[in-house]
């Protein structure tokens, strides 16, 4: 495997500052003898990777354009990691600029620069792929085995391998936050004004670099996490982020914009990567989306994808929220990435209680309007933001599409045959006949109003409110 020459690397033992200190408790599956060091050498040297234990710190220089050179302390086990699972000397290159991507703002206080955020997914890693895998805490059930599909396996080969995999994904998915720095600056009270709002600066990292570099302050023209953080304060930027937006432009996000770059410019690593790996890529901020339980944000974003993929994007979205401190905290925070994991499996109970019912034939609408009831099924869950099982999933879909088909006809039948007036009667049918998924609050005004002739057909709309029965499950559904 080609190897790149770093100048001027002088190891030391200092570990990296501004980097949080976890001591985060796990919850591991079981106590299991680890295998022996020296089957796990062997394993790893024919696969050409490593279980790195922590290693001491390099202070690596590296060359920007233009000059000068500049200085960055870079964590030993991620520069073997880069050159191990990486032959392109380009990408290697590239990999290790994006390592002095500035971090600042709410989901980043783990460390200045961004090796301290990557350091701590690969610790992530590490977890996963012991023999007995560790987990933060407050992580679900469900969550543990999306992850243990991608990160674990009882054969310690396939273990390793996907280690290897995730290794790569974790140096791969931030790649390109160093062409989209957004900056946004605290204004200062005499420029504010009731209605302004940030004005971002969109730059990349070189152009950052330089500026850090030039400052007046920085007489030896130094660039590290001590003169980042010295220059971030003077120039008063409250938060980084890692998109560009242009006014009547699509969102350029650095996940996206990864994937394009890899398959473009790397196209021949595409060969020997898991091609979900880019999925995960992509996705692996979504839990930033769910500060609650967004089903129907989930059904759209993530309807396409397999099964695996889901897995992939459960992952990532896992390691990268471990790999992340919030500001004014110790250790990460999972709730969004629980409620991810929540809206994900709201959609499989929902996509299972469909399959029930196109596999019985219970539903015998038109595609159009089946469609039109599905979705609208979809709405009235996500509603309810909480988290629910293939029973209430079922129960919601029965009342929201079944209900109508088949208990109608006997509500009509009840009806007829009830001491209503015609004139009532004919003004109940034509408010089931109407909307039949909308009728009960028309009928329970309407009960009102009638109130004792309404009587006899009271248990009859009583049991519209009751789920259609659900057909029996296929083992191991």
């Amino acid at each position: 495997m080609k190897k790149i020459t770093t100048t001027n690397s002088t190891p030391t033992n200092k570990q990296p500052e501004h980097t949080a200190n976890l001591d985060r408790q796990k919850t591991p599956n079981q106590s299991v003898q680890a295998p022996s060091s020296q089957i796990i050498d062997d394993l790893q040297k024919s696969m050409n990777t490593e279980l790195l234990l922590k290693g001491s710190v390099a202070h690596t220089i590296l060359p920007i354009d233009p000059q000068p050179l500049i200085a960055n302390e870079l964590p030993e086990r991620l520069s073997k990691l880069i050159e191990q699972l990486f032959d392109s000397e380009t990408l290697q290159a590239l990999i290790r600029k994006g390592m002095n991507v500035p971090q600042k703002g709410a989901h980043h206080n783990e460390s200045i620069l961004m090796h301290g955020h990557i350091d701590l997914i690969i610790q992530s890693i590490d977890e996963l792929t012991n023999e007995t895998p560790t987990y933060e805490e407050s992580i679900s059930e469900n969550a543990k085995q999306h992850i243990k599909n991608i990160a674990h396996s009882e054969n310690l080969k396939d273990r390793m391998a996907k280690k290897a995999s995730l290794q790569r994904y974790a140096l791969l998915h931030d790649l390109c936050k160093q062409d989209l720095l957004r900056i946004t600056r605290t204004e200062s009270p005499e420029d504010q004004t009731s209605d302004s709002t940030p004005n971002p600066e969109q730059i990349n990292l070189d152009e950052f670099m330089e500026r850090v570099i030039n400052a007046s302050f920085n007489t030896e023209q130094i660039y590290s996490a001590e003169t980042v953080e010295k220059y971030m304060d003077t120039e008063q930027i409250e938060k980084i982020g890692y998109f560009h937006k242009e006014e009547g432009k699509a969102r350029v996000n650095h996940g996206a914009a990864a994937v394009t770059k890899i398959k473009k410019d790397f196209h021949e690593l595409t060969q020997h990567l898991d091609p979900d790996i880019f999925v995960a890529i992509d996705h692996h901020e979504q839990a930033h989306n769910f500060d609650q339980i967004h089903t129907g944000l989930a059904h759209k974003k993530f309807e396409q994808l397999t099964n695996k993929q889901i897995d992939w994007l459960v992952t990532a979205s896992y390691i990268d929220t471990c790999g992340s401190i919030p500001i004014d905290k110790a250790t990460p925070d999972l709730s969004e990435f629980n409620n991810l994991v929540s809206a994900i499996a709201n959609c499989k109970h929902i996509y299972k209680a469909i399959e029930l019912i196109q596999k019985h034939a219970l539903y015998t609408a038109s595609e159009k309007e089946e469609t039109k009831a599905i979705n609208g099924y979809i709405k009235t869950i996500n509603n309810t933001k909480q988290a629910i099982d293939l029973e209430k999933a079922w129960s919601y879909l029965s009342l929201k599409i079944l209900n109508p088909v088949y208990k109608i006809k006997e509500f009509q039948n009840a009806v007829t045959k009830s001491e209503l007036s015609d004139a009532h009667k004919a003004l109940v049918l034509d408010i089931i006949n109407a909307d039949s998924s909308t009728n009960m609050p028309k009928l329970k005004q309407l009960g009102r109003q009638l109130k004792a002739e309404y009587a006899d057909i009271r248990p009859v709309l009583e049991d519209l409110k009751q789920p259609h029965p659900m057909p029996p499950l296929e083992p191991n559904q």
